[in-house]
């Protein structure tokens, strides 16, 4: 699940399998980033952006886990096969990252890992990185080269209003229409329904038969109701009986990498109760 910036650059230098990065940064709506922008400045090598508002379902809630249906047609876009390894990772390594994982692991792809620490840890241990664009001071003046577009463009199920428009692909890298398999092509996507509490209800149910513990990983600010939501018209506050655990705890702030598993299993289990876990944040 986790592996080093060290393991990940070797694997891409000498893949066993086919692999496939995901660029998973997401930014809060309030922070004034752009994630698709920020990808196209920095990214890893070969790296292709999984823009979370897209790969989701129709929903008047954020970035709702898709149809397996959907998924499928993304991962035959992006050329993800039974046997391709994904390796995933957003700026700091435990922000967006953990929630693309799960995506993929719901839908039952099996060979996935989140690279520990992010872009952060890749750019400290010196390791290359690519850039498309030159940078600009306004978002929306931001070109997009051909070489990039093959990379971007095959990403998406639907197009996300932050994305720039993509260009004919470059010569070098394969088009969108060589790159992709047919959803027919893969075996039968394996949903772990398990892993998805599928509405609040569900929720309630698991918290009322006392075996599940609710603990929200969002800032303390925000769980104790003393920052804002930053969202326009959510309320502020937690859910009753939940616990808090900041997913910035979780995290060695020296190394930008995750602790010890004797911390975080420490951690944890004070968090749970004896209980199963039963984890939210501030949109899924």
């Amino acid at each position: 699940m986790i592996i080093s910036v060290e393991h990940a650059a070797r694997t891409l230098r000498a893949p066993s399998t086919p692999t496939i990065v995901f660029d998973a940064r997401w930014f809060l709506p309030n922070s004034g980033r752009a994630a698709a922008i920020e990808f196209h400045q920095a990214h890893l090598p070969e790296a292709r952006f999984f823009d979370i508002d897209a790969v989701a379902e129709p929903s008047d809630y954020p970035h709702m886990l898709p149809a397996p249906e959907r998924f499928a047609e993304f991962l035959a876009e992006n050329g993800v096969g039974d046997d391709t390894h994904v390796l995933i990772y957003d700026e700091h390594g435990f922000f967006s990252a953990p929630r693309v994982w799960w995506s993929f692991k719901t839908m039952g792809v099996e060979h996935v890992d989140i690279i520990d620490g992010g872009l952060a840890a890749w750019r400290r241990a010196g390791l290359p990185t690519e850039s498309s664009i030159e940078v600009a001071s306004e978002v929306d003046d931001v070109p997009m080269l051909p070489s990039q577009s093959a990379r971007l463009q095959p990403s998406p199920l639907q197009p996300s209003p932050s994305q720039p428009s993509p260009s004919q692909p470059s010569p070098s890298q394969p088009s969108p229409s060589q790159s992709r398999l047919s959803p027919s092509s893969l075996s039968p996507l394996r949903f772990q329904k398990q892993r998805v509490a599928p509405h609040a209800e569900s929720v309630q149910q698991l918290l009322a038969s006392g075996h599940y513990q609710l603990v929200d990983f969002r800032p303390a600010e925000r769980y104790q109701g003393r920052a804002p939501e930053p969202r326009a018209g959510l309320r502020a506050g937690a859910v009753p009986s939940s616990v808090n655990l900041p997913y910035t705890a979780l995290i060695a702030p020296e190394s930008g990498r995750l602790k010890d598993k004797a911390q975080l299993r420490a951690m944890l289990e004070e968090a749970c109760r004896g209980k199963t876990l039963l984890a939210m944040c501030g949109s899924g």
